[in-house]
């Protein structure tokens, strides 16, 4: 069994580098790394092209494409064309294993049916982290703002990928979407007690964005008839007063002196703390 990484990257000097050392420190390297970048404008490519002769000295098959694309989706199907390996695990930029691991735990259990293997998740806040396991799959017969996994999290069959597809209109939630058709379809998906990935808090479905997303996936599961009309329009209803209401903070958190926000960054870390984000050591020795 081969294994593709994909990362998907746009003007991400500031992340792209800790990703390619997570994909360079996994414990095996009999795997394929395609990069693509949608032409940044930044030090991006210049970066990878850095760590191209230290990935292929570790006899990682490596293959970096820049050009323009049609957003992440977009780059994404692209990516799941281009991919070799039969499964294939999204880390884009930003993204880092969980553990030098990762690859060869899910080469060590995964079983030829799989279509779909998924692990849990490390959740991370500045520089604290909570412990995420995926939930049941259940999740998908209901109206869920969010997926039972993140997507950065499982490993899908490219053959699967290249016949279901990103439905490229969504610009957030395409992957909940995937994944829910797969579900509905009955493809046989495989759970792993492990994480498999570190999701930081403020990427493109998390904070402004966020109330985006959660129209997205009202208008996912209205389309795979998981809600009614009725239901459809209430859930749209209720997503837009919250829009509202986080416009009217956000137009009063500018206006605030800086002593004021400060001081509500320090009360958002420590909704954090109560919510059980720790210090990555603290974590680590609770796994043990």
């Amino acid at each position: 069994m081969l294994i593709t990484v994909a990362t998907i990257c746009f003007n991400a000097e500031n992340e792209i580098q800790k990703t390619l050392e997570s994909v360079m420190s996994q414990d095996v390297t009999n795997f394929e790394y395609l990069v693509i970048d949608g032409k940044s404008k930044d030090h991006t490519n210049e970066i990878i092209d850095r760590y191209a002769n230290k990935l292929k000295e570790k006899g990682i098959e490596f293959v970096h494409i820049s050009e323009p694309d049609g957003g992440i989706y977009n780059a994404m199907n692209k990516a799941a064309n281009l991919a070799t390996g039969d499964y294939v695990v999204y880390l884009n930029a930003g993204d880092v294993f969980a553990s030098d691991n990762v690859i060869s735990k899910v080469f060590s259990e995964h079983n030829p049916d799989d279509d779909v293997i998924y692990g849990d998740v490390i959740y991370k806040y500045e520089d604290l982290f909570k412990y995420g396991k995926a939930g049941p799959l259940s999740l998908f017969e209901t109206f869920q703002f969010k997926m039972p996994f993140c997507h950065q999290s499982a490993f899908t069959k490219s053959e699967v990928l290249r016949k279901y597809r990103y439905d490229e209109h969504y610009r957030i939630s395409a992957d909940h979407d995937f994944y829910l058709r797969c579900y509905k379809d009955g493809l046989k998906m495989h759970y792993i007690a492990k994480a498999f990935s570190i999701f930081e808090l403020g990427g493109a479905s998390t904070g402004e964005r966020s109330m985006e997303m959660h129209r997205e996936v009202a208008e996912i599961c209205y389309e795979n008839k998981i809600l009614t009309k009725n239901e459809y329009e209430s859930a749209l209803h209720d997503i837009q007063k919250q829009i509202n209401q986080s416009n009217i903070k956000r137009k009063i958190k500018k206006r605030l002196p800086v002593f004021l926000r400060q001081y509500i960054k320090i009360r958002r870390r420590r909704y954090f703390e109560r919510k059980g984000y720790v210090p990555l050591n603290i974590l680590e020795k609770s796994l043990n």
